[in-house]
């Protein structure tokens, strides 16, 4: 008796027709599930842009019909507008620099010695009203401070002349070097008496006494000084003025 052999060719193309039909319609059907998922995302996020556009519309609608009256809310509450200590990094040396620059006899002012504090204060409230000052380091918590506003009468006061030129813009030049480094300087603004010719000193420090321009003078940092400006201020000497006061200013 002869076995019959099998067909594999025709069984695998039988197989075939069977398995490839089942695939194309499963992917069909999952493409058109895709093609669904999609449709209704494209129409959520629509729906999500007509909604924002309906709030950014209703908020420019609210924005323009509130109209805040800042003005009248400070007047209210009191608020008073920011001064130069809340606009700036203020400390001493700032304060330093915006110093008044310069002197000659017979300027109007005074000269008093205050605490740290004190003297700290008094010379923001002088730059936030425009008002002349000058203060100098005394001690650890002292200052000697010049205000145009105070009145001692006719007041001499002392300082430390450093240097002297002929020239303003070279004595200005110094000046501004050594105040930029912290250092109390001013230009004092004087005439030779035998020539009447004008002279430019640079001066440091301003006191209402000798006994502490003297003190002041012998801890000034020469070596500071000359690195700064090249300059030597060893034959430094002191040198009084006159001041007039508010009493004689009437």
């Amino acid at each position: 008796m002869i076995k019959k052999q099998k067909n594999w060719t025709l069984i695998f193309l039988t197989l075939l027709l069977i398995i490839v039909p089942i695939i194309l319609a499963i992917t069909t059907s999952y493409a058109l599930y895709l093609k669904y998922k999609i449709r209704n995302l494209e129409i959520e996020v629509n729906e999500l842009k007509e909604i924002d556009k309906v709030e950014k519309v209703k908020k420019t609608e609210l924005q323009e019909n509130i109209k805040i009256d800042f003005e009248g809310i400070n007047k209210f509450l009191n608020i008073k507008p920011k001064g130069i200590i809340e606009k700036e990094n203020v400390d001493i040396f700032y304060l330093i620099k915006k110093s008044k620059s310069s002197f000659q006899n017979g300027e109007y002012g005074g000269v008093t010695l205050l605490e740290e504090k004190d003297a700290f204060f008094q010379s923001v409230n002088a730059l936030e009203h425009n008002k002349e000052y000058f203060l100098t380091k005394v001690a650890t918590n002292l200052y000697s401070f010049y205000s145009e506003d105070l009145g001692f009468g006719n007041q001499k006061v002392f300082t430390v002349q450093l240097r002297l030129y002929l020239t303003e813009e070279d004595a200005f030049f110094t000046t501004l070097t050594l105040r930029n480094a912290g250092i109390p300087v001013f230009v004092y603004r004087g005439r030779f008496k035998n020539s009447g010719k004008n002279y430019f000193a640079i001066c440091s420090g301003l006191f209402p006494d000798i006994d502490e321009a003297e003190e002041y003078s012998d801890k000034i940092d020469e070596e500071k000084v000359l690195q700064l400006t090249g300059l030597s201020i060893k034959d430094r000497f002191l040198k009084s003025f006159n001041l007039i006061g508010a009493e004689e200013n009437e």
